[in-house]
């Protein structure tokens, strides 16, 4: 379906992370997998917590209707939905999107840019933990914004002499290509991502002029007052709470799916002895530089820093907030392997104060500023540009 539009756009600008589109690096190229994780985070305590402690930050505020984020929030949260159905929302066959998604002042812009762009959008939400939305019309349509959104303020920058320079076009693209063994592997790696050097080039400036802009011009420009801090602070209570807390140290003895009876056996022996070594008073974590299967942790000692509820598979957790501080555990089994725990320090759950979280919510606030302002230029640009939507 073609529609001729002048844009309001939904979404605020987010410029394009070339890094994040390649999705490889030297010795993978082609490869979009993210890398496994260590076997004493997810497995067991995914993300690895930070080694200080982390109070609750609190949540931003909500994303704007349109955007990836939205999407993806309103599909892990039925629940918050509207009384009234919402209409539907079925996923969009990538063979159903037509080779040509939109136009913007005479640029089109194909499919392959999009399903880069939205592989990009998916992969940058999966890495700030939020679930990643479904490839729908809507998702592709916000993923549009952002494409058309992010040309429209090249353009605009441009002709005020505000691109940035070649050098550091050329700088950043010479950056990508050095992550690969050669030009061939770079070459086949944009390939597949349906982009080209130029293409790549194009982005690159696109991208680097944007947020020249933003951080240059946006950014100084925006004020956040003490009163509108604790007024955020004040309305937002119930997201000012440090949730308990233990840290933790820990050695794993990694088991393999394909281990059988006996090696699961030598394995558990293997881990009663390391703990019989600790009872009779090695010290843990060099016992866990040495020993220790987990490359996640090992090197640090065993260390996994503060962890909350949830974060760990079950066995783990049970552990971990069972034990007093200062005390060993006995062998813990989990789906990858045996573990032994040393709790150092624990922490219950409490109210955080104003002082506490105000470099937070002054953050937090500050970046829906940026957004508001990027977005009021962006529909600025959308309402005099003549625009058509093709999916």
């Amino acid at each position: 379906m073609t529609r001729i539009v002048r844009r309001s756009f939904t979404t605020p600008l987010a410029a394009a992370a070339v890094l994040l589109v390649l999705g490889c690096s030297k010795g993978t190229a082609g490869t979009e997998q993210a890398p496994a994780p260590a076997p004493g985070t997810e497995s067991p305590a995914a993300p690895v917590a930070s080694a200080a402690p982390a109070p609750a930050a609190p949540a931003p505020v909500p994303p704007a209707p349109g955007t990836p984020e939205a999407a993806s929030a309103a599909q892990a949260s039925p629940a918050a939905a509207p009384a009234a159905a919402p209409a539907p929302d079925p996923v969009l066959p990538s063979d159903q999107i037509p080779d040509v998604v939109a136009r913007a002042n005479g640029r089109e812009f194909s499919k392959a840019d999009l399903l880069a762009r939205a592989a990009e959008a998916r992969s940058a939400l999966a890495q700030r933990g939020v679930p990643p939305p479904q490839p729908t019309r809507s998702f592709y349509r916000s993923v549009l914004d952002d494409l058309i959104g992010n040309h429209l303020l090249y353009l605009e920058l441009s002709a005020q002499g505000k691109a940035a320079a070649q050098k550091d076009v050329d700088d950043q693209l010479a950056a990508l290509r050095g992550q690969f063994a050669s030009d061939q592997e770079f070459d086949a790696a944009l390939a597949q991502r349906g982009f080209d050097r130029e293409r790549l080039k194009r982005d690159i400036a696109e991208s680097l002029t944007v947020n020249g802009w933003i951080e240059g011009t946006v950014i100084p420009s925006i004020q956040v007052t003490d009163a509108e801090q604790r007024q955020f602070f004040t309305e937002n209570q119930e997201r000012m709470i440090q949730p308990e807390g233990v840290r933790v140290r820990h050695i794993l003895v990694s088991v393999a799916a394909a281990d059988g009876p006996e090696q699961k056996a030598a394995k558990r022996k293997e881990a009663d002895e390391l703990r019989a070594r600790l009872v009779a008073g090695a010290d843990f974590a060099a016992v866990a530089r040495e020993s220790s299967d987990d490359p996640g942790s090992a090197a640090k000692g065993g260390e996994l820093g503060w962890l909350r509820r949830g974060q760990t598979v079950p066995s783990f957790e049970a552990a971990a907030f069972a034990l007093p501080a200062g005390q060993l555990s006995e062998v813990v089994e989990s789906r990858f392997g045996y573990h032994l725990l040393e709790v150092e320090e624990k922490r219950a759950e409490s109210k955080l104060g104003f002082e506490e979280v105000q470099p937070r919510i002054e953050a937090a606030i500050r970046q829906h500023k940026v957004e508001q302002a990027v977005r009021a230029k962006l529909n600025e640009l959308g309402s005099k540009a003549k625009i058509e939507i093709l999916i």
